[in-house]
């Protein structure tokens, strides 16, 4: 029996005797079993220690590198389960460069993950303590930067690792930085307008603004777009480089709003019908409290069919705008007709002469 099985551990099998694929195997169970325990001590004892403490960053932080972790150590598993069997040349060096690649999308992965919890739970808090804004603009372009940046980094790493000369590469890419800065010149301008618009700071982060025809709340400002919530609960995206190229109205800034009107009344009405129509239509405004209480109005012109009383009042709460021209509009037509004040149609007299 021992003479069989020393028989079948040193046949070889593909170059390799069967002892080796024995080893090669069981290195990887056990990295997959030590990740398996590294993930329950992880989440049953270190997460109970750090969760005593006072700060939650590091109870993040593990949280981020767990998955990553149990990945790292099945990979390390597969690189020394590699010294276990003999390999033709290329086939080593193709082994190991597979190994090396998913290493660096694992170190991707851990980075972005940490860069996640300290932007997001960390700084961002941070920002809103602050008065300026400017900061709730750069987060989330510093987020997407900096994960652009690590995935970059880890392409070069690759190409290095398959035999590309990145230097070389590189070089091509100085040479045809201008091609590409042609070919991608709306991308470029749409970059630069965000970070017009975030340095000179036209609009905040939920201010009601006014762009053209388009009015809304800014939802955030990113790399190529702005979003904004328009009245019919839209999320609309302009690019930037058109927000920055147009004139903006910053709705929000305005501590009122002016409603400008004519009305016109009968040209048969008395002069002391008029100026009581005029002294109850003022106390109408002044008196309303959505109204600053300087509203005025002077009878300004006779018109073809009327006497025409210009009417000017500010709103203060924006959000209540239609609604006070509706309370108002209503309470100067009952007064008008409880003083016996008409509000005539056009019409023609035609006087027949014999």
């Amino acid at each position: 029996m021992q003479m069989i099985s020393d028989i079948f551990l040193n046949t070889l099998y593909f170059g390799n005797e069967a002892y080796r694929y024995l080893l090669f195997f069981g290195i990887l169970i056990l990295s997959i079993i030590l990740s398996r325990i590294i993930v329950w001590v992880s989440e049953n004892i270190v997460k109970k220690i750090i969760g005593k403490t006072k700060t939650k960053l590091d109870d993040l932080i593990i949280g981020a590198l767990d998955k990553p972790a149990f990945v790292a150590i099945i990979l390390a598993g597969f690189y020394f389960a590699s010294f276990s069997l003999q390999m033709p040349e290329w086939l080593y060096k193709t082994y190991h460069t597979i190994v090396k690649i998913a290493v660096i999308f694992v170190l991707v992965w851990a980075l972005i993950g940490l860069l996640d919890v300290i932007i997001v739970h960390y700084l961002t808090p941070l920002t809103k303590k602050t008065e300026s804004d400017l900061d709730d603009h750069l987060i989330p372009l510093l987020r997407k930067l900096s994960k652009i940046s690590l995935i970059v980094i880890a392409i070069i790493m690759i190409l290095s690792d398959l035999g590309f000369n990145v230097t070389s590469i590189l070089a091509g890419l100085g040479l045809g930085g201008l091609a590409f800065a042609l070919a991608a010149q709306d991308l470029l301008k749409n970059l630069f307008g965000g970070l017009a618009l975030i340095t000179d700071r036209p609009f905040k982060l939920r201010e009601r603004i006014k762009i053209g025809d388009t009015e809304g709340y800014v939802e955030q400002i990113g790399i190529r777009t702005m979003q904004m919530k328009t009245f019919d609960d839209t999320l609309i995206s302009i690019p930037n480089s058109k927000v920055a190229d147009s004139t903006i109205e910053n709705v929000s800034k305005r501590k009122t709003i002016r409603v400008k009107f004519t009305l016109g009344i009968a040209c048969n009405t008395p002069n002391d019908k008029l100026q009581k129509a005029i002294k109850a239509i003022e106390d109408i405004l002044n008196k309303n409290k959505y109204t600053d209480g300087k509203a005025t109005v002077y009878f300004t012109d006779f018109g073809a069919y009327t006497l025409d009383l210009m009417i000017i009042y500010y709103i203060k709460d924006l959000d209540r705008f239609l609604p006070t021209k509706h309370e108002i509009n209503l309470a100067i037509k009952e007064k008008l007709e409880s003083l016996g004040v008409e509000l005539p149609y056009p019409t023609q007299s035609v006087e027949l002469k014999k």
